[in-house]
């Protein structure tokens, strides 16, 4: 079955092809479930007036996330990293449940800004991971095959959402949310006997934590490089279109739908 609806996967690669596609899926259903919860729960009971301050909220936290991870990574092996950032995860959305059912405000945009940046940090952590047990001509052969894990994930995620928020509202996507995490994190720690085996520990991995000290040096290249320059101001031209038409459909669907069930 892979074979036929992946000719491109080798057969040495199927096994961990597999573990990790389905690893992408199951990611992103929770990003999709935890994007719906986040974006109802802000829009039906603040309003979308608080979407521009929500956005800008985000986006500094994704920036001192991503910045902190980029320091962090690499100081144990990354499947490891991982298990760490999803029971994080879990833990930040179980504080949260009895603030969203006190409704306290700034909880509604703590999530916001916490799906955001789990986003980031899983999505380009999964990479990451996977860059460990793919070299680099197999990644660029098999990261569209990821993207489709992880679109068939979004799928799965948004039509357990709608079915969950008919029935339980927007509140109860935060357990369904959880659940989501805490499948990927079991997923992951049952694959930890494989990954060891395609992966084993060396020295290289005593060595990261002192590779992680060095300051990384992305800033500096921004400065002299000229692509680099051009493609980070091509990257905030686009983000700052998707705010605009994220709060033009935001709008239009908050008129649409007056129930935060029926908005999420």
């Amino acid at each position: 079955m892979l074979q036929r609806l992946f000719p491109e996967v080798r057969s040495v690669e199927r096994q961990r092809f597999a573990s990790f596609f389905t690893l992408a899926a199951l990611l992103l259903a929770g990003q999709a479930v935890g994007g719906t919860t986040a974006e109802s729960l802000l829009l039906s009971r603040l309003g979308v007036q608080a979407l521009p301050t929500a956005r800008v909220a985000a986006s500094v936290t994704t920036i001192v996330g991503a910045s902190l991870h980029s320091r962090w990574v690499g100081r144990r092996r990354n499947e490891v990293s991982f298990l760490i950032m999803l029971v994080l995860g879990m833990t930040f959305l179980g504080l949260s449940i009895p603030l969203v059912q006190a409704r306290s405000e700034p909880v509604y945009v703590a999530l916001f800004c916490f799906n955001w940046l789990t986003f980031t940090l899983y999505y380009s952590h999964f990479f990451t991971l996977v860059g460990d047990y793919f070299d680099t001509l197999a990644m660029k052969r098999l990261l569209p095959l990821f993207v489709v894990g992880s679109t068939c994930g979004e799928i799965g995620g948004g039509l357990a959402a709608s079915w969950v928020s008919a029935s339980l509202g927007a509140q109860g996507l935060l357990f369904l949310w959880i659940g989501c995490q805490g499948l990927s994190a079991l997923f992951l720690w049952s694959l930890q006997p494989k990954l060891a085996a395609w992966n084993p520990p060396s020295q290289g991995d005593s060595r990261r934590a002192a590779r992680a000290t060095v300051p990384p040096s992305g800033w500096a290249y921004l400065k002299r490089s000229s692509l680099g320059k051009s493609l980070a101001i091509m990257a905030a031209a686009m983000m700052v279109t998707n705010t605009v038409v994220q709060y033009l459909h935001a709008d239009i669907f908050l008129r649409s739908f007056s129930g935060e069930g029926q908005l999420a």
